[in-house]
């Protein structure tokens, strides 16, 4: 079983063909061609689960710039170790959340168009600031007398008064659900050799994830705005 798990780590830190094949000549583990089919069929069954998924569940995609490096065992004039730039995307997804309604988008643009023409000022974001800061002052307190009453030298729970409820942490605002229903999952798509440097890009590159999941059509355009 170690021979299974110990090529995936490697291929991951970019051990190149001919480290594994020492290493499989020594019987440590599995041979390059076996691990390599082996990781193109995961990702196959893994982005076949992902593109059932997004038709059932809430999702969100994030996309950055990446900067890969070709390594070359035998370097020559015609054939050097390069870097390129490309972008990779991650889908996140959780089966508890509660669907965005269907005109989440417009009411976005909606929105963002109405402000246009009256940006948030600097008193406004003062006036925020207090009123969030209101919020936040039982549990400034907290965190002060937390490391009083948690210090080695005192022992809470020889004190009179260690039930008093200022001595009790404040509720949470807005507490996020743990445990096993709470679990958001993450997929990986195919990185692709374009990066997001223009307007334009970014366009090529949400058709280029939409492709991949099946998506890709008028319908499924107009679906996410």
């Amino acid at each position: 079983r170690k021979k299974r798990r110990h090529p995936i780590y490697f291929k991951f830190k970019g051990l190149t063909a001919k480290g594994f094949d020492v290493l499989h000549a020594l019987g440590l583990v599995m041979s390059h061609s076996w691990i390599s089919k082996a990781i193109r069929r995961m990702s196959r069954m893994t982005l076949d689960e992902l593109r059932e998924l997004v038709q059932i569940y809430p999702w969100v995609l994030t996309y950055d710039n990446v900067v890969i490096l070709f390594k070359i065992f035998s370097q020559r004039l015609e054939n050097l170790q390069k870097l390129t730039s490309g972008t990779a995307a991650t889908a996140y997804l959780k089966p508890g959340a509660t669907a965005l309604p269907a005109s989440a988008n417009q009411d976005l643009k909606e929105q963002r168009a109405a402000n246009l023409d009256s940006p948030i000022t600097i008193r406004r974001v003062l006036d925020l600031a207090v009123v969030g800061n209101k919020k936040l002052r039982p549990y400034y307190a907290w965190l002060l007398l937390a490391a009083l009453i948690h210090s080695p030298d005192f022992d809470l729970s020889t004190y009179k008064f260690k039930d008093h409820t200022l001595l009790q942490k404040p509720p949470p605002l807005n507490l996020l659900p743990i445990g096993k229903d709470a679990k958001s999952m993450q997929f990986l798509l195919s990185s692709v050799n374009q990066p997001e440097a223009s307007y334009s890009d970014h366009v090529s590159l949400i058709d280029e994830w939409l492709k991949q999941l099946h998506m890709y059509g008028k319908q499924w355009v107009e679906s996410i705005g």
